[in-house]
């Protein structure tokens, strides 16, 4: 199993929606199996920062269904050539 940060659309307590960083796993696949709760990005370097950042915009964006841990995906913030 791996791990990498991920966007993911969410619904507040207001009903409305928003965006935050999740920590994604992923099966043996490479499919999406779970996250986390919104997580904060901290990294030892501006470097590694930026590029965990970049990534995590340049893929779909995850969006959970309310009522289990089925989801569906929305196109990236970012398009891959900008994470060059």
């Amino acid at each position: 199993m791996s791990w990498s940060y991920r966007v993911m659309r969410y619904k507040n307590r207001d009903g409305d929606y928003g965006y935050a960083f999740t920590e994604a796993y992923y099966d043996d696949e490479g499919k999406v199996d779970g996250w986390t709760d919104p997580v904060d990005v901290t990294t030892d370097t501006r470097e590694e920062f930026v590029e965990r950042v970049m990534r995590a915009l340049s893929e779909p964006v995850i969006v959970p269904n309310e009522d289990d841990m089925a989801f569906t995906e929305e196109p990236a913030l970012i398009s891959q050539e900008s994470n060059q």
